[in-house]
């Protein structure tokens, strides 16, 4: 799951400002989830309290797209052919350009949807998320530039 939130600093979080234009494969529609770190906090915290053990999918309700959070964050996009992206990121990639902070395979998790079912959280930890995804999307552009 992608993690975001106001003290996030990764890759996908920083794509959306890497560019003065953000290039979306395919439109950037793919619907995908995201978990707030204070949820995903909390879920650790109560996996040692209870001492469960095993995999257990975290994310917020909701699903979003890149496409919305380049919209909740004001940011310009530009739909790219996935196939057309994934050259060029990996041509980028093999340059070493700063900006291009993962190689072409991200192209493929920004295409093919990553949804998850949290039914083992909520059951076995009896708890849900107190975040949505879009809730973890907007604290991370309020902290970014």
């Amino acid at each position: 799951m992608i993690v975001l939130g106001p003290n996030v600093e990764n890759y996908l979080s920083r794509f959306v400002y890497a560019f003065p234009l953000v290039p979306l494969p395919d439109g950037g529609n793919t619907p995908i989830q995201f978990v707030h770190e204070q949820d995903v906090a909390g879920v650790l915290v109560r996996l040692v309290e209870t001492g469960q053990s095993g995999a257990f999918n975290v994310a917020g309700g909701e699903w979003l797209t890149f496409a919305e959070i380049c919209r909740m964050a004001k940011r310009p996009t530009v739909s790219v052919p996935a196939n057309w992206l994934r050259m060029a990121l990996k041509a980028l990639w093999r340059t070493g350009w700063r900006r291009v902070e993962a190689p072409d395979t991200v192209v493929d998790y920004l295409v093919h949807p990553w949804v998850v079912n949290t039914d083992r959280v909520t059951k076995e930890l009896g708890d849900r998320m107190r975040y949505a995804g879009r809730d973890a999307a907007r604290d991370l552009i309020r902290r970014s530039p």
